[in-house]
C-alpha cells in the first residue's frame, strides 16, 4: 500500500472514531438495553458514591433491602423523572420501596414501585464522572466538532490536486 493511501486510509479512520466519539458525547448517558448510566450528584450516598462517580446500574426483576438503587421519581410527585439514587430500607415493588440516602436521617418522600426502578448499584468508577460533565458543557462540545471538522478539512487533498491525481492517471494519447 502507498504511502498516500496509508494516509488517507488513516485519515477516514481516525474522522470516523472521532464522530463516533463525538456522537457519543450527545447520546444521553446509557446504554440501550438493561444497563443505564448516571453520574452521582450530591451527598445523599457519601461514604458509598461520592459526587462526581459514575454509576452503572444494572435493572434487576427484583430488588432486595440493602440493596443500593436508582428510581425515577414517580409521575405526579414533585420532581417527577428525576432520578435518585439512594438504598432499599423497606417495602417491596408492588406497594412500593422504602428509600433512603446512608448519608440521609429520613427515608425518602417518594415510594417507588417496580416499574419506577431504573437498576440496582452493579459498576462504580470514581472521579470518570466529573470528565463527563466538563466534556457535556456547550463550548467544549462545540470545540470538539470544530477540531473534528478541521482535522476532516485538513486530511482532504485540495480540489486541484485531485484533479492532477486524475489526469496522470489516464494513459497518453497523442494525436497523429
Amino acid at each position: 500500500m502507498s504511502t498516500g493511501r496509508l494516509r488517507k486510509v488513516l485519515s477516514v479512520v481516525a474522522v470516523v472514531c472521532a464522530l463516533l466519539g463525538l456522537a457519543s458525547l450527545f447520546h444521553p448517558l446509557g446504554f440501550p438495553g438493561p444497563l443505564t448510566v448516571t453520574i452521582i450528584k450530591g451527598t445523599s450516598m457519601q461514604p458509598a458514591y461520592r459526587t462526581g462517580a459514575l454509576l452503572v446500574l444494572r435493572a434487576e426483576s427484583n430488588y432486595a433491602v440493602g440493596t443500593a438503587a436508582a428510581y425515577r421519581v414517580p409521575a405526579g410527585d414533585l420532581g417527577a423523572g428525576k432520578i435518585v439514587i439512594h438504598r432499599i430500607i423497606g417495602g417491596n415493588g408492588t406497594t412500593g420501596f422504602v428509600m433512603k440516602g446512608d448519608n440521609n436521617n429520613a427515608p425518602d418522600p417518594w415510594v417507588p414501585k417496580q416499574a419506577d426502578m431504573v437498576g440496582a448499584a452493579w459498576i462504580y468508577l470514581p472521579s470518570l464522572g466529573q470528565g463527563l460533565v466538563y466534556l457535556h458543557q456547550p463550548v467544549i462540545e462545540a470545540g470538539l466538532a470544530s477540531s473534528i471538522m478541521v482535522a476532516y478539512l485538513l486530511a482532504r487533498k485540495p480540489k486541484q490536486e485531485r484533479a492532477d491525481a486524475l489526469d496522470n492517471s489516464s494513459p497518453n494519447v497523442e494525436a497523429a
